[in-house]
């Protein structure tokens, strides 16, 4: 199963060695998001430990560490693309889902899979679906 670190406002970070250990655990992509100015914030489709923490590290570098955090790391069950990775926005349009990068009013990461939606595609996944169609 995925795993989600969440990150409150005004707690510290989980350390480097743990946010590595999620992403050794669960190799198949990682992505963040966090609130800034009123704003959700993105960022997705990571498939290197460097690359997420790179990217984590400018942001927290941006926003500081006060406001809440986000961190999810995948396990794919269906599909195996950097657009497939959590977060993503809530939006009906598939597209938006896509984006590895996005600002939006909410933002959904979650763990598990949705049975309901699961149908094989490689397009998209079944969080993909069921927040389109749901």
């Amino acid at each position: 199963m995925c795993v989600i670190a969440y990150k409150p406002m005004g707690t510290l970070f989980p350390s480097k060695s743990v946010l590595k250990t999620c992403f050794e655990n669960n190799p198949d992509g990682a992505g963040f998001m966090f609130t800034f100015e009123d704003k959700v914030y993105l960022q997705k489709g990571y498939t290197t430990f460097d690359g997420f923490y790179r990217a984590l590290k400018k942001a927290r570098n941006t926003t500081g560490d006060e406001v809440p955090y986000v961190m999810h790391f995948r396990i794919a069950t269906q599909g195996f693309e950097k657009s497939m990775t959590h977060p993503f926005p809530l939006s009906r349009k598939m597209n938006d889902l896509k984006q590895t990068k996005a600002s939006c009013d909410i933002g959904i990461a979650h763990n598990g899979i949705l049975d309901i939606t699961s149908d094989g595609s490689k397009e998209y996944s079944d969080t993909m679906k069921f927040i389109t169609d749901y």
